[in-house]
């Protein structure tokens, strides 16, 4: 695998100012990661804004997943089955950085 990306550490906000919606950080600083002012429509520009600010989060998730699948994939391969609630607890995760992703949450 390649170097991990060096991006703004997160967790990262949407934050409205006038027509312009800025994406910042939360830490040290609050720097701006993205800002979205021209768009078709206010919601066009709210939901991408939404998926932007979710960026890290969702990295972050989906490095918790991509753990779980391979130790699972150990587990199989050694006769072991994943629980019904193990499976239930990946799946509500996933489906929580997707309604944040949404803005849902």
């Amino acid at each position: 695998m390649s170097e991990a990306a060096k991006h703004t550490p997160g967790p990262w906000v949407k934050v409205q100012l006038g027509t312009n919606i800025r994406i910042r950080s939360t830490g040290p600083g609050g720097l701006t990661v993205a800002s979205l002012a021209h768009y078709r429509s206010t919601q066009e520009r709210h939901a991408n804004a939404h998926l932007i600010a979710a960026a890290p989060a969702m990295k972050g998730e989906l490095e918790q997943q991509r753990s779980w699948l391979l130790h699972w994939i150990e587990d199989v391969r050694s006769g072991l089955k994943p629980t019904p609630e193990s499976l239930e607890k990946c799946l509500s995760d996933v489906e929580a950085a997707i309604a944040k992703a949404e803005g849902r949450k």
